[in-house]
């Protein structure tokens, strides 16, 4: 097989004559992950023997070690459907003539790779919601029960600009600290995030004061549900369910599809996901 580089603008012609293109492939988000984490950005074009074309963009930092995505679903684009086998055989391959190291990569759900028998892979959860006409019919007695409380005790939702981001900010890395997380994301990544046009920062606020923030990333028929963060009040009268109930209603209202509300490994989190009627789908992820 050939192996080569490719630069942005080949990249990014290969997203316009791909389908389902999603968030995490474009550019501007590549673009500001790899600004903020001091990444470089490396976008490969695989030509198979049989004449196929696949690409894939790897993030890579100074030790030569690469993710794809750092932050984020990656993985291949292809016009044809890949074998896991193909897979194994163009990683090794991109290893090895572009003397890398792959670290992490992160294939989207429902890519149609069976799982790989080979080890560091493994299959992961994430839990899906489908925005069909009937959605609501699927939430929770306890969901509803939220909701209902979050509106009695007058949460007002609405978009945070950036004018908002030191209030998010200043939550956000008190619930950092609350959940015992070892790592916070810089507020300069916010401060760019919030300017994209398709990023919806989706806030939460009691007598003017922010309460809750949650941020979609959107593209194509799919949101993805990414950092949460809350205050106490926001906790206790269920802030982020009015978030998610407010925003389901107005990404069906521009046609958006699926919200992908991510994997978790806390129970909790897990069960406040479920409870809006998601189902979980696998997708499959290497870790070296």
């Amino acid at each position: 097989m050939k192996i080569a580089e490719i630069n942005e603008l080949a990249w990014n012609k290969v997203l316009i004559d791909m389908e389902n293109v999603n968030f995490f492939q474009q550019t501007p988000w590549l673009d500001l992950v790899s600004k903020i984490f001091g990444l470089i950005n490396r976008y490969i074009q695989v030509d198979t023997t049989e004449g196929e074309k696949i690409f894939i963009c790897l993030q890579c930092n100074k030790n030569n070690e690469v993710y794809s995505n750092f932050i984020g679903y990656g993985g291949f684009l292809t016009y044809i459907n890949i074998s896991s086998q193909s897979l194994i055989k163009i990683l090794a391959e991109i290893e090895n003539k572009l003397n890398l190291k792959i670290v992490r990569i992160k294939l989207f759900p429902g890519n149609g790779i069976e799982l790989i028998s080979k080890t560091g892979w493994s299959v992961q959860k994430t839990s899906i919601l489908k925005m069909g006409p009937n959605w609501h019919d699927k939430i929770k007695k306890e969901t509803r029960n939220a909701i209902s409380n979050a509106i009695k005790n007058d949460i007002e939702i609405k978009n945070l600009t950036p004018k908002d981001i030191d209030s998010f900010y200043d939550m956000y890395e008190k619930t950092m600290d609350r959940v015992d997380s070892s790592y916070k994301t810089p507020k300069l990544f916010f401060e760019k995030l919030i300017q994209f046009p398709n990023v919806y920062f989706v806030g939460a606020f009691h007598d003017k004061l922010l309460v809750a923030t949650s941020i979609f990333l959107n593209q194509g028929d799919w949101s993805y549900y990414w950092w949460n963060a809350s205050t106490e009040y926001g906790r206790k009268h269920n802030a982020n369910y009015l978030i998610m109930f407010s925003t389901i209603k107005k990404l069906q209202e521009d046609n958006f599809k699926f919200i992908d509300m991510a994997s978790s490994h806390n129970k909790g989190i897990v069960e406040f996901k479920n409870r809006w009627g998601s189902e979980n789908e696998d997708f499959m992820i290497f870790e070296a």
